[in-house]
């Protein structure tokens, strides 16, 4: 049989697989997934860094009004001394955390109501909220007994402003 087989042909081996390629180095497109995932996993992080950052003034100011009501429902604190504590955290929250500076100057009734709108809470201006306005400093005993609740509706599950109500222009 090998006399009708050209005699070049004769030298000539079986057909060889090349070698399978290795997984490294990956293909073009693995790069860019591994890229895409490396700048979405830095802004993730920077995001959270940045976000637990701003949310950290109202965490403690959330801390300070539940350790200041426990103190008041204790009777640890007179109702003098919780409505001035009280009214100083929402001035630190309006004041140096959201950098409302018309809410500084503000008291008395004003005051209130800047509260009212921000919070959206009407307790403000009934009798809950009264002792945070100009009746603090009246000679007479100060009624507030409602003024935990309030606080616990407002202060205790503080949150920043959405950025709608961010942009809307400021009262006063």
């Amino acid at each position: 049989m090998s006399e009708l087989i050209h005699p070049e042909l004769v030298n000539l081996r079986d057909i060889h697989l090349p070698v399978e390629p290795g997984w490294w180095p990956p293909a073009y497109g693995w790069w860019i997934v591994a890229a895409i995932l490396a700048l979405v996993a830095a802004w993730a992080i920077l995001w959270g860094t940045r976000r637990r950052r701003q949310l950290a003034p109202y965490r403690q100011v959330r801390r300070e009004a539940r350790y200041l009501t426990k103190q008041r429902l204790e009777l640890m604190l007179d109702a003098r001394t919780y409505a001035d504590s009280v009214n100083a955290l929402y001035k630190r929250v309006l004041v140096h955390v959201e950098r409302r500076g018309d809410a500084a100057g503000l008291y008395g009734q004003p005051w209130l109501l800047f509260l009212a709108d921000r919070f959206q809470h009407s307790g403000f201006l009934q009798r809950a909220g009264t002792c945070l306005g100009s009746e603090r400093y009246e000679p007479r005993a100060l009624d507030d007994s409602q003024l935990p609740d309030l606080v616990r509706e407002t202060l205790a599950g503080i949150k920043p402003p959405s950025r709608r109500a961010a942009s809307r222009p400021n009262h006063g």
